[in-house]
């Protein structure tokens, strides 16, 4: 090894141990704020946490962690545990890397964060997600049982909109207090779900979203127009149902009859204020 290579490691190995002294000086709250400015500005999300603390010799550690669109109070997930380390090698090619795992009861997500001078990418895996410990999902009424698992991939450039995709899919999630066009369908049913997504333009299209049950198979597409106030984002989206089981349910539905077994209706307006057509 040539001396010219064996300077350039000792520098290197020099850099490092310099920023592992530093950042063990700095306080913890002012590493939180940090990184819930670098959140804002690159990916419009913001977060609350019961504890945080660096973890040396580069990354932070949280219990408690909720994640939000900034403005709003309702979160989009919540973490039991967060670890989050930052791969210093990239930083001498002028990048960032963090490596972010997060416990969510019995399941974990895992992503990977590439932050470059104009884009941003995010790799995320999600294995065994309980549904009812993802808020947004409580809300559209899932709150029992049921897990899910999935794969996306998010670019963004210049702290634009989101290009990438969403394949997902659960098993043996709990429909009870599943709404369509407003409606409570009161099934008692569980069923398996699919979905798949993909980002464009600051658009977002639902390719196919499956709802598949003893009672009735759901499917959901069409496109939605992200904004930086979730519940104002626009939708225009088709429900297809298809009955299985009668359960007293076809008649809740009989302004959208298409065929004798056939349901669609149209959804639009925004996620606060959704108009449903036949």
């Amino acid at each position: 090894m040539n001396r010219v290579l064996l300077s350039v490691l000792a520098g290197i190995a020099a850099i490092l141990i310099f920023v592992v002294v530093v950042a063990a000086l700095i306080p913890d709250d002012f590493i939180e704020g940090v990184v819930r400015r670098q959140m804002e500005n690159n990916v419009s999300l913001t977060f609350s946490a019961d504890g945080f603390r660096k973890k040396l010799p580069f990354g932070f550690e949280a219990e408690g962690v909720k994640i939000f669109p900034p403005g709003e109070s309702g979160e989009l997930v919540n973490f039991d545990r967060l670890d989050v380390s930052l791969n210093p090698l990239y930083l001498i090619i002028g990048r960032a890397r963090l490596v972010i795992k997060g416990a969510v009861g019995d399941g974990e997500i895992r992503s990977v964060v590439t932050v470059g001078w104009r884009a941003v990418a995010v790799d995320t895996e999600a294995r065994n997600v309980a549904v009812a410990s993802i808020p947004v999902l409580r809300q559209a009424g899932l709150k029992g049982s049921g897990v899910l698992s999935g794969d996306s991939a998010f670019t963004l450039v210049n702290g634009g909109c989101a290009d990438g995709s969403i394949n997902a899919g659960g098993a043996g999630v709990d429909l009870n207090g599943v709404s369509a066009a407003g409606i409570n369908l009161l099934l008692k049913d569980k069923a398996d779900i699919t979905l798949a997504l993909d980002s464009r333009s600051c658009k977002a299209t639902i390719k196919s979203l499956w709802v598949d049950g003893k009672a009735l198979k759901l499917k959901l597409y069409g496109d939605v127009f992200p904004d930086r106030i979730l519940s104002k984002s626009r939708i225009d989206l088709t429900l297809e149902v298809i009955p299985k089981d009668d359960q007293g349910i076809l008649g809740l539905f009989s302004q959208y009859k298409k065929s004798s077994r056939f349901y669609s209706m149209r959804l639009k307006g925004d996620l606060a204020s959704v108009a449903v057509t036949p």
